[in-house]
């Protein structure tokens, strides 16, 4: 985590291949996970040993709508 991003950046070790087809299900459930606990996070990036996943907390609140603020 690094403070002064406001960043978190979560290495897997594993391919996502391995995962058959859940590594994107993965990384939406950790991402959710750490926006709601960490209030102040503001960038999320998910690595396996093949592809990445990055991400904001913009574009999730815009994913969830105004449900996600209450």
């Amino acid at each position: 985590m690094d403070p002064g991003q406001f960043s978190l950046v979560m290495n897997s070790g594993v391919d996502a291949g391995e995962l058959q087809g859940k590594a994107e299900e993965t990384f939406l459930n950790n991402v959710t996970a750490a926006f709601l606990l960490l209030h102040n996070l503001e960038k999320f990036e998910m690595e396996f040993l093949d592809v990445s996943y990055v991400t904001s907390r913009d574009r999730v609140e815009n994913w969830f709508g105004p449900a996600w603020i209450d």
